[in-house]
């Protein structure tokens, strides 16, 4: 391989732009997850956040803040496990501590689906629009 043939990786562009079928896979798992969320499957709802995770986490640094707070909820769902399926389909007396545990997965995953969210909308791939243009109404 001669000098000519070596490209700096700044210098690399892709010649298939995938961002809107990035956005289809992205519009999916939002599907699905707000499925899990009606059917109170929080083990898939987490799984999903996780296949968000790895469709944004490409376009940010190593170890970025956004890493790091996405660490810091992922070891707070742990502490949490097993994450609860909360139809249960039994007319038998709950598990003590059943209902207090549901709400903590329950708030826990909501706050890492909103921080997700956030992520999505910074890297411009959400539903926050910005035309860089403050005076467009003038």
């Amino acid at each position: 391989m001669s000098d000519e043939d070596i490209v700096d990786s700044s210098e690399k562009s892709s010649k298939y732009n995938s961002a809107f079928d990035q956005l289809d896979r992205l519009d999916e798992i939002y599907k699905h997850i707000n499925n899990n969320i009606r059917n109170g499957n929080f083990y898939m709802w987490n799984v999903n956040l996780d296949r968000i995770w790895a469709e944004l986490a490409g376009d940010l640094d190593e170890d970025s803040d956004e890493e790091k707070a996405l660490t810091t909820l992922n070891k707070e769902i742990l502490l949490l496990n097993p994450l609860i399926n909360s139809t249960v389909p039994s007319f038998n007396k709950l598990p003590e501590g059943y209902a207090s545990r549901l709400s903590k997965q329950y708030l826990i995953l909501m706050k890492k689906e909103i921080k997700l969210r956030r992520i999505q909308n910074a890297l411009g791939k959400g539903t926050a629009w910005s035309s860089g243009d403050d005076d467009d109404f003038d």
